[in-house]
């Protein structure tokens, strides 16, 4: 078969390129007399072979031998399972794999190559979908070249690995070894891309310690901006650090009584007077050139989003609740919240809320640090609603964005206080806001909140005792996902 004769001829049109007399024959085709139609079966068939008839690799023997010892899951779950991949009921697919790898069950043959192809196409449930297909998956997976890729290799080695690969072994090691990752980061170090500095950087929160200081001051002089901040940010995780000292000092010393004064800008000013101040330089750096216009604002909330926010109360001496007063202008609010988040200051959570709710129009709830700050704490967040009387409306929608992202087991209290709202606000098209508008929410909800934790709610129980009235698409959606993870724990237990 010639597929760059079949190609010409689809591209040209056969008035310019007509396709030559024997292709037909070689993909088992008869002739029409029509030669468009002939040129398009031509080039249905001819992709459907290139996509089957790669070149096989070849297996070793002992490589397919290995036996499986689990029982292969029951037929329930494997109907499961077919519901998961045509689509209906995608995002189960972690749960089903847990659940099967827990109970020690192992997939039917004939949905392997389905899973691997989703494995290929997204890496993230992949370590599990190569778990729970076991000894014949990995085997599979090698006559493959698009699998080949999923499978482990023992002798990976973090010097010569892919940045996937390198990154998943630093996880890992950092969990158990955290010295060692630690040397091997420190080797690579200068020939890294700042990109995948920060990565890294990130994954030493975990286990994070004094020996981290070393290779976090290196990289806070790295040539990029992006690569200093974010070696900042874990040095102001660090208790007792150097730059932690430095910046705190700094804070006190000359912003401290600018934040509660009432002409900032002029302390400010008397403050700093110049940038002459060797001092101030590495701080300066971390400024964008647009930010470098107003540096001496710019410089002051760089500082409250790095410093934990008690010790910002403690230098200033001024109360959480003041605090916030003062910190009203949402850039001066954005700096705080990233601090908030930061340092998981849980203690300001319920303020901020407080502060901030009595005007939904409020800049600050537009922002990125706010949509990071719901995020994080959006079970809080629904809470302070629910407590406060104070329903969703389409000025604070942004809630409910925050829920769809909360892809994470859920607690009792968020599955009770978004269906509480959902009642009140949008059940029965009553409320301000169409229950269409809650579809992706319960829909995240119905994912990660756990069955049982929706079956006290009066909108559930109102529903499944009202068979026969209007039901709402979403709702109805809701329940089927609740329903078909009930029925698929059963069937996997």
């Amino acid at each position: 078969m010639s597929w760059q004769n079949i190609l010409k001829t689809a591209i040209a049109g056969t008035e310019r390129s007509s396709l030559p007399e024997s292709v037909p024959a070689e993909l088992g085709l008869r002739s029409s007399g029509d030669a468009a139609r002939d040129a398009l079966e031509a080039l249905a068939a001819g992709s459907l072979l290139r996509k089957a008839g790669f070149q096989m690799t070849v297996a070793e023997s002992s490589s397919g031998s290995r036996h499986d010892e689990r029982p292969v899951c029951s037929a329930e779950a494997a109907r499961d399972l077919g519901s998961i991949l045509s689509g209906r009921y995608a995002e189960a697919l972690p749960e089903f794999l847990d659940l099967l790898l827990r109970n020690q069950r192992r997939l039917p043959p004939e949905y392997l190559p389905d899973l691997l192809e989703t494995a290929a196409r997204n890496l993230e449930p992949a370590e599990k979908i190569m778990a729970a297909a076991g000894p014949v998956g990995e085997w599979l997976a090698s006559q493959n070249p698009r699998w080949d890729a999923l499978i482990q290799n023992p002798s990976a080695d973090w010097f010569t690995a892919s940045f996937a690969v390198r990154k998943r072994l630093l996880e890992e090691t950092r969990s158990r070894n955290p010295l060692l990752a630690l040397a091997w980061l420190e080797k690579t170090w200068p020939e890294e891309n700042p990109e995948h500095k920060i990565r890294f950087l990130e994954i030493l929160r975990n286990r994070l310690s004094a020996t981290d200081e070393n290779l976090l001051e290196r990289a806070f002089s790295d040539k990029n901006r992006e690569v200093r901040l974010a070696a900042l940010q874990m040095l102001m995780l660090l208790p007792g650090s150097r730059l932690q000292k430095d910046l705190e000092t700094l804070f006190e010393d000359r912003f401290a009584h600018a934040l509660k004064s009432s002409d900032r800008e002029k302390i400010l000013k008397t403050s700093l007077p110049d940038l002459s101040e060797e001092a101030l330089q590495p701080w300066f750096s971390l400024l964008s050139a647009k930010a470098r216009a107003n540096w001496r604002e710019e410089l002051l909330r760089l500082l409250i989003g790095l410093i934990p926010p008690a010790r910002l109360s403690k230098y200033t001496g001024l109360s959480t609740e003041k605090m916030l007063v003062c910190l009203n202008d949402h850039e001066d609010a954005a700096a705080l919240l990233t601090a908030i988040v930061l340092h998981s200051e849980q203690a300001w959570v319920e303020p901020v809320l407080q502060h901030f709710s009595s005007d939904f129009r409020h800049a600050i709830w537009q922002t990125k640090a706010m949509t990071f700050f719901l995020d994080r704490y959006i079970p809080d967040a629904m809470r302070f609603l629910g407590r406060k009387n104070l329903p969703i409306s389409h000025e604070n929608e942004f809630f409910l964005r925050a829920i769809e992202k909360f892809h994470q087991p859920w607690p009792e209290s968020l599955m009770r206080d978004l269906l509480d709202q959902y009642g009140r606000t949008a059940a029965g098209g009553n409320g301000e806001i169409p229950g269409w508008h809650y579809a992706s929410a319960l829909r995240t909800a119905a994912y990660y909140g756990r069955p049982k934790d929706a079956t006290g709610s009066e909108v559930l129980r109102s529903y499944l005792q009202n068979p026969q009235s209007a039901r709402p698409r979403e709702f109805d959606d809701f329940v089927a996902i609740l329903r078909f993870r009930q029925e698929m724990q059963k069937h996997l237990a």
